[in-house]
C-alpha cells in the first residue's frame, strides 16, 4: 500500500490519536475496578458493623389472625416506664404485639419478629423506639 503526500500527514496523527483513546480506554477500565472494589469493601463493613434487622413488609389487609391459625390466648400485661406507652405485650407463637398508650387505646401490631419487641424492651426511649421501628413498620388495628 503506497501512501500519497497527505497519508504521511495523517497516519501519524491517526496513530497518535487511536494510542491517547487505548490508553483513556485502560484508564477507565482501571478506575472502574478500583472503585467497584472500594464499594464492596465498605459494603463489606457497613454489614459488619451496622447490622440492619429485616424489616416486614407491609399487609394491606386488615388482619386475620383466626384465619391464620392463631388462637386468642392471653398473655400478661407489661408495664413499661414510658411516657407515651403504659404497657406491652407479646405473643411469640402468633408474632402479635398489643401496646396500650397512656392514653388508654390499645393497638394490636402483627407479624413483629421477636427481636424488635426485646429491642424495644432495651430501648432507652420506647415512644421514640416505637416512632421509628414500629409504627409504620407493620400492619395494625385498633382494639
Amino acid at each position: 500500500m503506497q501512501l500519497d503526500s497527505w497519508g504521511w500527514v495523517w497516519a501519524p496523527i491517526l496513530i497518535y490519536v487511536g494510542g491517547i483513546a487505548i490508553s483513556l480506554l485502560l484508564l477507565y477500565l482501571v478506575i472502574r475496578a478500583a472503585v467497584t472494589g472500594a464499594l464492596r469493601d465498605h459494603q463489606r463493613w457497613m454489614d459488619r458493623t451496622h447490622p440492619q434487622p429485616p424489616r416486614t413488609r407491609r399487609c394491606a389487609e386488615p388482619l386475620a389472625l383466626a384465619r391464620a391459625g392463631a388462637q386468642d390466648r392471653m398473655v400478661a400485661w407489661v408495664p413499661v416506664e414510658s411516657s407515651v406507652i403504659d404497657a406491652v405485650r407479646y405473643d411469640a407463637r402468633a408474632e402479635r404485639l398489643d401496646i396500650r398508650f397512656t392514653s388508654g387505646d390499645v393497638y394490636r401490631y402483627a407479624e413483629v419478629p421477636a427481636f424488635v419487641v426485646h429491642a424495644l424492651m432495651a430501648a432507652p426511649s420506647k415512644g421514640a423506639y416505637f416512632s421509628a421501628e414500629i409504627r409504620d413498620g407493620y400492619t395494625f388495628e385498633r382494639l
